[in-house]
């Protein structure tokens, strides 16, 4: 029976509909679960990973290092990019190694100038693999031979160097590159579509970022220094790539990686940024041995967790977050809504100012114990959190995606973000805690309901609130006492909430008015004592 043209045209609808979905059904990249050794980290892939660059079929361990002082060790050294193998023999990675500190072992180490040696350059454009040779830089691309360019002091607006589309071996070693008198955007160093480049000893200073690598695959940032920058070091959609032993000083971000996988954080250090590492929509990366200090948000940012490993790294005067925030003033607005946790997570000795970070996944029952330096909850149910003195972190507390859990006596003080924070959670109670002095809010409760909040302590906290209430409805906060700060409670986007006998004083922005209790919303109930303070006036 001939087709009818209604049945066309209906087909005709069918296939506009599902062509765009035709890309999400193509695999771009599957992790298999992870594969672990004794004394060993390393993980299976599976896939095709995305722009074509490689198809990790072994597991991709191309070597480790015991220590800075002794040599290289393969354990499964091949990687694979189209038609064409890419082996680093332990000779190599030696001999690169020697090559890279012929000079000196570190990035310039405390130096606020370039050293005289160094010969002044403009900007580098490579387009592609001929661009090395037509340019007169030394070597011939193969591994034993990469190109160097090296012992440059590149100042110039715009982008200083930039390579895109090249697969040889190259090195860019014992430069300093920094920005001009120019107010133009400035940035060190920008790979795109680049495998088997080596950055080492170079140092990045005053610019909006120093190193960016995209869409590219297998390169190696060692031993580099980034400083008064907005952000250090960025990876995004760029699988393989290792960030070994840099520093990061005065940045908005140190380290920020986006939609990368199979990545190496080794051995970096993080001092007086915003964040000190950040990973995102990213998978089966190693974040190991980093110290991060002073971090004027989270020292540690990661979300969703999926089967990353993150181990034996130390913060100092801040702390991990594993979630998704929006109501921090004067911080970038971050989407999402939390951090869906993954059982091959690895997540174990690290520490919050010299004590244990205290990481609880997927937790039915049982109390937390005492001496930890942060306590965070992902997925757990029925647990209890109590007579913790917890300071000078980011969070002190932090509840995410968790239920029917008690959190009461607790002191959480000095903390760069929130004494505490409950989000995506369901039936916590917060009970008789002192939050206090903290940079934003005393106690944050974000995408979440049924949560009871009594006679708690939450005052002279810097800038933003006593209690803050985000897009949560159906909680109930009773006896509380929030004086001293922004506002004492705030609701924004909450509805269905009971406010009963809560004392709120002497709260106020500089010379600002303050409030006592500020609501954006509708459908709550308010009653009993609450009061406002305007500068030179009693409270009414």
């Amino acid at each position: 029976m001939p087709r009818t043209w209604k049945k066309s045209f209906i087909l005709f609808v069918i296939i506009l509909i599902l062509l765009p979905l035709w890309r999400v059904v193509i695999p771009r990249y599957a992790p298999s679960s992870a594969t672990r050794a004794p004394n060993s980290i390393y993980t299976n892939f599976v896939g095709v990973l995305p722009h074509n660059l490689a198809d990790l079929n072994e597991s991709w361990n191309r070597y480790r290092r015991a220590n800075w002082t002794e040599g290289w060790e393969v354990n499964t050294p091949q990687v694979s990019r189209g038609p064409t193998t890419y082996t680093r023999s332990i000779e190599d990675l030696n001999r690169i190694t020697d090559l890279v500190s012929s000079h000196q072992t570190n990035a310039y180490p405390n130096r606020v100038r370039p050293p005289t040696s160094l010969t002044p350059h403009g900007p580098i454009i490579i387009q592609s693999d001929a661009d090395f040779a037509s340019q007169g830089w030394p070597g011939n691309g193969t591994q034993a031979n990469p190109y160097h360019i090296a012992n440059l002091h590149i100042t110039v607006a715009g982008t200083c160097v930039q390579i895109n589309n090249t697969q040889a071996h190259f090195v860019i070693s014992n430069c300093w590159v920094e920005r001009d008198s120019s107010p133009e955007v400035a940035i060190g160093i920008i790979l795109t579509n680049v495998t088997n480049g080596f950055i080492a000893n170079t140092t990045f200073t005053r610019l909006d970022s120093g190193v960016i690598i995209r869409s590219s695959e297998a390169n190696e940032l060692l031993n580099n220094s980034c400083s008064n920058t907005e952000t250090g070091f960025m990876v995004f959609s760029s699988n393989t790539t290792n960030l070994i032993n840099n520093t990061c000083i005065d940045t908005e971000e140190g380290i920020y990686v986006r939609e990368s996988n199979a990545l190496r954080i080794y051995n970096n250090t993080c001092l007086n940024s915003d964040f000190g590492i950040l990973v995102f929509d990213s998978s089966s990366t190693q974040i190991i041995n980093n110290t991060i200090k002073n971090s004027r948000f989270f020292g540690c940012e990661i979300y969703p967790v999926n089967d990353n490993i993150l181990a034996n790294n130390s913060l100092v005067s801040c702390g991990f977050f594993f979630g998704s925030w929006l109501d921090m003033r004067g911080a970038p607005s971050r989407g999402g809504v939390g951090s869906i946790v993954d059982v091959e997570a690895q997540i174990t000795g690290n520490t919050v100012n010299q004590r244990a970070l205290i990481l609880w996944l997927w937790r039915v029952g049982g109390t937390v114990p005492l001496g930890g330096g942060q306590v965070i909850l992902l997925n757990c149910s029925y647990v209890t959190v109590h007579d913790q003195s917890l300071t000078d972190a980011s969070i002190g507390v932090f509840l995410c995606f968790s239920t029917r859990s008690w959190v009461f006596n607790n002191t959480c003080t000095g903390h760069s973000v929130n004494g505490m924070r409950i989000q995506n959670c369901d039936g916590i109670t917060v009970n008789n805690n002192r939050c206090m002095n903290n940079s934003k809010s005393g106690i944050t409760i974000d995408q979440t309901f049924n949560t009871i909040l009594t006679e708690n302590m939450c005052n002279h906290n810097a800038v933003g609130c006593g209690i803050f209430l985000f897009e949560s409805y159906d909680n109930q906060l009773l006896r509380n006492i929030c004086n001293h700060n922004r506002y004492g409670i705030s609701l924004l986007h909450s509805w269905g909430t009971e406010l009963l006998n809560n004392t709120c004083n002497h709260n106020q922005a500089q010379m600002m008015w303050g409030e006592g209790i500020v609501i954006f919303g509708d459908a709550n109930l308010i009653g009993g004592i609450y009061a406002m303070t305007i500068p030179g006036l009693e409270s009414i």
